[in-house]
C-alpha cells in the first residue's frame, strides 16, 4: 500500500511538474513573440545642414540597435546640440558636438530603445546668439577664427574633427575663450559676419594678427599638434604677406563664402516606432551611368514597395557609404522612387539599398567617353553624394 501511494504521489509530481514546465515553455514563446519590430521615424527642417543617419541596425529585444551618422554637408562649421526637452531622449556620449566642414561623425552600436528620440538642432556660424556671450557663440566663432587663422597665415585647413571630443568637464574647448575675447575685441570680425562680406572679414582677420600680441603664443601652444611654435611666430610676423599669397586667399574666400551661404539653423529627429511593413528594393534603373564632374547629377528611378516620404537611401560603392540627402530625394508613390546622384569619378558597381526595410540593387558606372573627364580617386570626388 505504501509502495502505491509512493507511485500515485510521484505521478501527481511529475504531472505537476510537466503542467509547470509547459505553461514555462507558453510564456517564454510569448516572450519572444512580445520582442518589437522597430523601424525609425525621421522628420527635420527643409534646409539641412547636416544628415543623421541610422543604417545597419538590429533589433535586440525591445532596443535597436546600429550604426548612428552624422554628416555636416553646410560647408562650414556647425554646433549640434541635441533637444532633450521632451520625455524619453536617447542616450549620447555628448549632447554637444562641433563638427568642421564635411566631417562624418560615427557611432557604432548606437542604442535606441523602443519609443525613445533623438533631436540634434544644427547652428552655423550665422545662426549663433550674437545678444550676448554663451557657449554656442563662443564655440562656433572661435573655430570659425581659428580655422581662417589657420588657413590664412599657416596655408591649412583644421581637421574637420578638430574640436570633436571637448576635454573632460567643458562642453567646449577652452581655448575658444580666450581666442574670441583677445582676437577680436573691437567686434569687427563679427560686423563683417553680419554684413556677409568676405573683403572685410578677410581685413578684420589681418588686423587680428597684426594687433594681438599674445594670439600667436596662445595659439602656438594649442597648433603644437600641427605646426611648430617657431612656424606660427613666423607666419605671425610676416602677416602683411597674408592676401598676396594665392593659395591663402583661395583657403580663406572658401570657408568664408561656404559660411555665408550655409544654412543657419536646422533640426533632425528620428523617432523609434514599432514597424507597420517592411518596406523593399526590387530594382534600380538606370542600370549603369557614367562619371560626371560634382555637383553635376544623374536621376536614379528606385522601384519596390512600401517607400513612403520619409523612406532613406544608403548608397555604397567598395568600403564607402553615402546616406541619401534629402534635397535629391523624390518620393512617387508606395512603389516609386526617384533620386538625384551625383556619381563624380566613382567608376565600378554601386548598389542602393533602404536605411529601413529589405532589398538591394546595384547599378554600374562607367567612364565618360569624353576626353575631357579625368578620372581621380575615389576618395576626392565623393564628398557629397
Amino acid at each position: 500500500m505504501m509502495t502505491m501511494k509512493a507511485q500515485h504521489s510521484q505521478s501527481r509530481t511529475f504531472s505537476i511538474l510537466g503542467i509547470y514546465l509547459s505553461a514555462l515553455c507558453v510564456l517564454l514563446s510569448a516572450g519572444r513573440g512580445l520582442a518589437a519590430d522597430l523601424s525609425v521615424d525621421y522628420s527635420g527642417s527643409n534646409e539641412q545642414a547636416v544628415i543623421v543617419s541610422f543604417f545597419d541596425r538590429h533589433t535586440e529585444g525591445n532596443n535597436l540597435v546600429g550604426t548612428l551618422q552624422i554628416q555636416n554637408i553646410s560647408g562650414t562649421w556647425v554646433y549640434i546640440q541635441q533637444d532633450v526637452s521632451n520625455p524619453n531622449p536617447v542616450a549620447m556620449p555628448y549632447t554637444v558636438y562641433l563638427l568642421g566642414p564635411d566631417a562624418i561623425k560615427t557611432l557604432p552600436d548606437f542604442t535606441f530603445l523602443q519609443g525613445s528620440y533623438l533631436k540634434l538642432t544644427a547652428t552655423t556660424v550665422l545662426g549663433a546668439d550674437f545678444s550676448g556671450p554663451n557657449s554656442q557663440r563662443t564655440a562656433l566663432m572661435g573655430a570659425f577664427i581659428l580655422d581662417l587663422i589657420t588657413r590664412g597665415l599657416l596655408t591649412f585647413s583644421l581637421p574637420a574633427d578638430a574640436f570633436d571630443q571637448p576635454p573632460i568637464g567643458e562642453v567646449v574647448e577652452p581655448l575658444f575663450d580666450t581666442l574670441v575675447s583677445n582676437a577680436d575685441p573691437k567686434g569687427a570680425l563679427v560686423i563683417a559676419i553680419k554684413n556677409l562680406s568676405v573683403t572685410d572679414t578677410i581685413s578684420a582677420l589681418v588686423d587680428m594678427a597684426s594687433d594681438s600680441k599674445d594670439l600667436a603664443s596662445v595659439l602656438a601652444s594649442w597648433l603644437k599638434k600641427y605646426v611648430t611654435a617657431d612656424q606660427v611666430q613666423s607666419a605671425f610676423g610676416i602677416v602683411a604677406q597674408l592676401l598676396d599669397l594665392p593659395e591663402k586667399a583661395s583657403l580663406l574666400t572658401d570657408l568664408t563664402a561656404r559660411t555665408f551661404s550655409a544654412p543657419t539653423v536646422t533640426w533632425s529627429r528620428l523617432d523609434v516606432v514599432a514597424r507597420t511593413q517592411a518596406a523593399r528594393i526590387d530594382s534600380v534603373s538606370p542600370s549603369s551611368l557614367t562619371t560626371r564632374p560634382v555637383p553635376q547629377t544623374q536621376t536614379l528611378t528606385i522601384r519596390g514597395d512600401g517607400f513612403t516620404a520619409s523612406t532613406k537611401l544608403v548608397f555604397t560603392i567598395g568600403p564607402a557609404t553615402y546616406p541619401s540627402r534629402p534635397d535629391r530625394f523624390q518620393f512617387v508613390d508606395a512603389n516609386t522612387l526617384k533620386y538625384n546622384i551625383a556619381v563624380g569619378s566613382a567608376v565600378g558597381t554601386w548598389s542602393v539599398r533602404l536605411v529601413e526595410g529589405t532589398g538591394s540593387a546595384t547599378f554600374q558606372v562607367g567612364a565618360t567617353s569624353s576626353g575631357l573627364y579625368t578620372i581621380t580617386p575615389l576618395r576626392a570626388c565623393l564628398k557629397t553624394l
